[in-house]
């Protein structure tokens, strides 16, 4: 029979039950009162970034974490120093179009991983509660011998793709300052943007002759990005240029223009302020237009947001 929730040795998990660290805690309390972090606040102390990849259940905003998988990388010596893997369990079994491709199931209260498509053989997984794997995770991320400054993730699409789903379900199922070490001590830089691509993760690495045969396997994938980084090569420099807090990602997610589907969060990062409904529309097209213009927002996406806007009236 298959169990709607995960059954952990200590009973059936509850959201947010993951034991809070002290050291958390104390993080939670220095800086809660702090000012918001804006991309001008980033203060890095070495040339280390964490390559981060997420699978999930589907592409929904809020659909489980399935597996995080992460490695940090030193772009000065141009190595792999260490990585993270961590198994998490799902609410519910995983449609089988996402299990095929990533190769994941949970049945009976078990999480398995096939060993390739349309195979018998299989590995019993040892999956944690998402809160318990996140917790691990930022602690991972954070502890990378230089505890002054911030901390910097890197992936590829994971401002669109496993940002989000990082802040919704820390926000959803874990506790409070879980949250504010994330918006508080986390940057985010997209390898995807930084290239100004529009290929896929397998697509870009074919390009550069990586192998991709393992694709859909979160170290795996990590393992592609960090080799794309180290052939085009890009710099620290670019990284850091595109970086944005997960504090301006949080803020992003309750823009009501956003959320309306006036805007596109690449539109939303670039305006000053956030919009109200009434004092996007009292404005008139052109002053829409120039106001774009003048955030360095591209033409294409200006278009897109004066037929969105047509489209509402």
């Amino acid at each position: 029979m298959r169990r709607s929730a995960p059954y952990t040795k200590n009973g059936p998990w509850k959201p947010g039950s993951a034991k809070v660290s002290k050291e958390t805690m104390d993080r939670y309390d220095r800086v809660i009162d702090r000012e918001p972090l804006t991309h001008a606040s980033l203060d890095l102390s070495s040339e280390i970034v964490v390559v981060y990849d997420l699978e999930t259940a589907g592409l929904g905003k809020f659909d489980d974490i399935l597996q995080i998988s992460a490695i940090r990388l030193d772009l000065k010596e141009k190595k792999e120093l260490d990585s993270f893997n961590c198994y998490c369990l799902p609410r519910k079994p995983i449609p089988d179009e996402s299990s095929q491709i990533h190769n994941i199931y949970y049945e009976d209260g078990v999480m398995i991983k096939k060993k390739h498509d349309n195979s018998e053989e299989y590995e019993i997984l040892d999956a944690v509660p998402i809160d318990m794997g996140l917790e691990s995770f930022l602690k991972w991320a954070r502890h990378d011998g230089n505890e002054v400054g911030h901390k910097l993730l890197v992936g590829y699409n994971n401002l669109y793709f496993d940002d989000i789903r990082i802040i919704n379900q820390i926000r959803d199922r874990c506790h409070e300052a879980h949250l504010t070490d994330l918006r508080r001590t986390f940057f985010s830089s997209d390898v995807k943007i930084i290239l100004n691509s529009r290929r896929k993760l397998v697509e870009e690495a074919q390009k550069l002759d990586i192998d991709t045969s393992d694709a859909h396997e979160g170290l795996s994938d990590c393992k592609m990005v960090c080799e794309i980084i180290l052939r085009r090569p890009i710099t620290m420099n670019q990284i850091k240029e595109k970086a944005c807090s997960f504090e301006d990602s949080m803020n992003n997610l309750t823009n009501p223009l956003l959320k309306s589907g006036l805007i596109t969060q690449a539109v939303a990062r670039r305006l000053p302020n956030q919009y109200t409904h009434k004092e996007w529309f009292a404005m008139s097209d052109e002053e829409v237009k120039e106001l774009l213009q003048l955030n360095g927002v591209v033409a294409v996406a200006v278009k897109r947001c004066l037929a969105m806007r047509q489209k509402y009236k």
